[in-house]
């Protein structure tokens, strides 16, 4: 790993503690040593133990290995500049916890600084999954509409995607309040996620639900085909609760120009039931919001 490969892979870690602190975990021994020696450096050291660091344990007590050393170097393109003895010793760490790790595909029909989770297309950074996708449909490999998998014990994809965002945003040359503001709005905080509270008078757009600590500031155009702007425009979002969010996201639920929720045709009746949908909007959306819902219904529902 060169000088600049091992920049990059601080800002990815960097993302991980970003995520763990919005958890109420404070990893500071891991951030000074990670702005004293770097990624790499830190990493190897911590893992040449064999040992669970406290960081391991305490993350295993959140739920969150996807964002330990361990599962990031198993688990994304950095697999490849460790060798097999660590990623041995990562996998098995890992395994005691019943954590169900993927390991990362390395590619050799890839260049070695773009792997095939890093795909660049027509500006767009996508990931791996994302791979085969075109502008006009961001919801599936080749546009098959395949619905997704939500919220599966140890899926690990949305916080990979989480992560290279937060890295790409550490790694642009930018104001630091500018970053402050952008990393806020990606973990759903800060002004973006104050700004639809206050939109939405605190409560779910969809149920009323005024429970602050299951309430979550869902974009509506995705943040990897947004600009900055965009990214920051509570028009662009909507407050809803943990399991309307994580549908929305997923593109099994959508909202038409007047506020009724459209259901994908994979959900089940008895899922619908369950899940108490569809339900409409409280609100009719204004034009702004109308034209975001707009986009996510075209790219990003799942017939």
């Amino acid at each position: 790993m060169d000088a600049r490969q091992d920049e990059e892979f601080t800002a990815y870690l960097g993302g991980a503690v970003r995520e763990a602190e919005r958890l109420k975990y404070f990893p500071n021994y891991f951030k000074r040593d990670l702005a004293a020696e770097g990624g790499f450096s830190t990493v190897k050291r911590i893992l040449d133990s064999g040992k669970p660091s406290e960081g391991f344990r305490k993350l295993w007590e959140l739920g969150r290995l996807d964002l330990s050393c361990e599962a990031i170097i198993v688990e994304t393109k950095w697999r490849r500049y460790f060798d097999d003895d660590l990623l041995e010793r990562a996998e098995r760490l890992l395994s005691q916890m019943n954590y169900p790790f993927k390991r990362f595909a390395i590619s050799t029909a890839v260049p070695a600084l773009v792997s095939s989770d890093d795909v660049q297309m027509d500006g767009i950074q996508k990931s791996q999954s994302d791979a085969g996708r075109t502008d006009d449909d961001p919801r599936g490999a080749g546009g098959s509409g395949a619905p997704p998998t939500i919220g599966a014990p140890g899926q690990s994809d949305s916080s990979t995607e989480l992560l290279r965002d937060l890295a790409d945003i550490e790694s642009r040359d930018l104001p630091a309040t500018t970053r402050a503001v952008l990393v806020d709005a990606r973990l759903g905080q800060g002004q973006f996620r104050q700004d639809l509270i206050k939109l939405w008078d605190g409560s779910c757009a969809v149920t009323g639900c005024t429970v602050a600590a299951v309430l979550r500031a869902s974009h509506c155009k995705p943040w990897r085909l947004s600009t900055d702007r965009e990214r920051l425009n509570p028009n662009n979002g909507l407050l809803l609760s943990a399991n309307l969010d994580a549908l929305f996201d997923a593109g099994l639920i959508a909202f038409d120009d007047q506020g009724e929720m459209i259901v994908a045709n994979a959900l089940s009746t008895a899922e619908r039931t369950g899940l108490f949908i569809p339900a409409r909007l409280r609100c009719n959306p204004n034009r702004e919001l109308a034209a975001f819902l707009r986009f996510h219904r075209n790219h990003m529902f799942v017939e």
